[in-house]
């Protein structure tokens, strides 16, 4: 997770290593675990070359004046209130590809275009996952750009959804191939029940009563069956 955080900063110089502090301090304060916190604190005063205390101190910093700010400006920090959204099985085979494109999508975004290779927010079944896909789309990649996701986020259970995702191991080292893989197999899943619901229209309608309709919905049922080929084509290859 933390070498994602500070990506694209100088850690050779110390306003570089001042600013991947302040920036990993957001998402920080958003683990309740503090275990996980304390191991968190560990890896990224090693990985910036900094002491402890000093990493410690300069988060504690941070936090103290994100609160200041908040309450000087008429709006005391209070806890974000849960809105309802369901909290995902990790272990939901059917849930598998949802759960691994936001795992890629988090923790290496760079391996997507600018478009997350054509993913919409209604590809995510579940709730949960339609919710952190339709923040993180909201937020243009820059440095910074996970902290800002992770400001984003609309709940409690969102915010702990991310940190998650951010931090769960994936299979293997991946690669734009791979990103692709995923993505293309979560955009499979939506096309083929578009495919099916197109079919059943089409078995409803009159080809002779209605035969304009009948014919534009079997344009669009070509046009879905092309991309369904094009999206398998893009899929093979590579074991998720």
């Amino acid at each position: 997770m933390m070498t994602n955080v500070l990506a694209g900063y100088d850690l050779d110089r110390v306003d570089g290593r001042l600013a991947a502090v302040r920036e990993a301090a957001g998402l920080l304060s958003s683990i309740r675990d503090g275990s996980l916190v304390a191991g968190y604190l560990r890896e990224l005063a090693s990985m910036i070359g900094m002491d402890i205390e000093d990493v410690r101190r300069e988060l504690k910093n941070v936090s103290r004046s994100t609160r200041v700010v908040a309450t000087t400006a008429g709006n005391p920090p209070t806890k974000p209130q849960d809105d309802g959204l369901p909290w995902p099985d990790p272990d939901d085979r059917a849930l598998e590809v949802e759960r691994g494109t936001l795992k890629l999508m988090l923790q290496f975004p760079t391996l997507f275009d600018t478009a997350w290779n054509g993913v919409i927010a209604t590809d995510f079944r579940h709730p949960g996952y339609r919710q952190v896909f339709s923040t993180l789309s909201a937020i243009s990649y820059g440095s910074g750009w996970l902290a800002a996701v992770n400001q984003a986020a609309q709940s409690d259970i969102e915010r702990q959804l991310m940190v998650s995702l951010t931090v769960e191991p994936l299979w293997r080292e991946p690669d734009e191939n791979y990103a692709l893989a995923y993505t293309t197999r979560l955009q499979l899943v939506r096309v083929a029940g578009e495919i099916s619901e197109l079919k059943s229209k089409l078995q409803r309608t009159n080809p002779i009563t209605a035969e304009a309709e009948y014919r534009t919905m079997f344009e669009q049922l070509l046009t879905l069956e092309k991309h369904r080929k094009e999206l398998q084509l893009l899929s093979l290859g590579e074991e998720l």
